[in-house]
């Protein structure tokens, strides 16, 4: 029986089913995606609409940092 290929984008597809936001660290150390935004580029060329923004915070030497949180965002569709 062959097995299924799960691509980096089916991997992030999952990941928003359970969590709502996906970082790059998140991606690199529970999906092994080292390259986020790569993955998060294809998706919306593939149409899907991901939003995202900056979050800033400080590191273990107390200086600022700052990284981005993705999304899928709701999609709306008008009834005819």
């Amino acid at each position: 029986m062959k097995e299924e290929k799960i691509t980096q984008q089916d991997c992030v597809l999952r990941w928003w089913k359970k969590h709502k936001y996906i970082s790059t660290a998140e991606s690199f150390s529970d999906l092994y995606i080292l390259d986020l935004q790569g993955v998060i580029r294809n998706l919306k060329e593939r149409g899907f609409n991901i939003g995202s923004m900056w979050v800033y915070t400080k590191n273990i030497y107390d200086k600022p940092v700052r990284y981005k949180r993705y999304w899928l965002e709701p999609v709306n569709y008008k009834g005819e």
